[in-house]
């Protein structure tokens, strides 16, 4: 996360760029008490991107869902603590 924004990259276990344009995700962001979703589209690469509707300060709380041959799959990041 920096400021408004939100980037994540998905790796293959290779560590081979998957492109953003194969998978699919959404993050849930857990900042100063309060928690927003946020649908991620595909930028550059294999990172996509999305927008809080604040800058993020503090401790952040962030749980990604992403979906990837129709398999889900779940991370959860913890950051500024």
């Amino acid at each position: 996360m920096r400021g408004d924004q939100v980037t994540v990259w998905i790796n293959e276990p290779d560590n081979k760029p998957l492109p953003a344009k194969e998978w699919t995700g959404r993050a849930t962001v857990l900042v100063g008490g309060r928690s927003q979703t946020i649908i991620l589209t595909p930028g550059e690469s294999n990172g996509a991107i999305g927008s809080l509707s604040a800058p993020a300060s503090g401790g952040v709380t962030a749980v990604l869902q992403i979906t990837i041959d129709g398999k889900p799959a779940q991370a959860r990041f913890a950051a500024g603590r």
